[in-house]
């Protein structure tokens, strides 16, 4: 699960190297630009326009990996717990949750500022913290950017609601028995 997915550069290069992936955006712009550069590349991404706090039910407990870049940090911070729940709910038991995530220290956003005591601080409730990477060969405008590892709690799943109506979109790296969801088409 790629949250954010627009135009979908993380998309494309996970399904470059071989990984099933989903992407999920709410702009019809963003997925069209999407499935258009999917075909241009040759590589198989399932796109889907929808909601990430619509999270479809027969998704949850289905993604290995979520990869975050740019969601968090653009979606509005009154949002953010239900973001986590979403992301919880979408991986599996064992999955992980990688983000690369902006500590741009500036006021106000988007995108809003994500430091990584920040990040600690809003997935604890649902997440633990495995690995906490400085990024050293950002885009110099990307500056102190972090990788973050994380993986669910034992037992988050299953304390979860299995959807949740809100407004905003995200992307996802699937696991290969994910079921594909209803308005979502394969691009190439």
């Amino acid at each position: 699960l790629v949250p954010g997915a627009g135009h979908g550069h993380d998309a494309l290069a996970w399904a470059a190297r071989g990984h099933a992936v989903t992407a999920v955006d709410i702009s019809p712009t963003a997925v069209r630009t999407l499935e258009a550069m999917a075909a241009q590349q040759g590589v198989d991404v399932e796109v889907c326009l929808s909601d990430l706090f619509a999270l479809r039910p027969e998704w949850a407990g289905t993604f290995d990996v979520v990869w975050e870049q740019t969601c968090l940090c653009a979606i509005l911070p009154e949002q953010r717990s239900a973001y986590v729940e979403a992301m919880a709910l979408a991986l599996r038991p064992e999955g992980l949750l990688y983000g690369l995530f902006w500590n741009h220290g500036m006021e106000g956003g988007p995108p809003w500022d994500v430091s990584v005591d920040l990040v600690r601080e809003i997935f604890s409730s649902h997440f633990v913290v495995e690995a906490v990477q400085p990024v050293s060969n950002s885009a110099p405008s990307r500056s102190n950017e972090s990788l973050i590892t994380m993986r669910p709690r034992e037992g988050t799943s299953q304390n979860l609601p299995s959807t949740r109506r809100r407004s905003r979109a995200c992307s996802a790296i699937q696991s290969s028995s994910r079921p594909r969801g209803r308005g979502c088409r394969s691009a190439r």
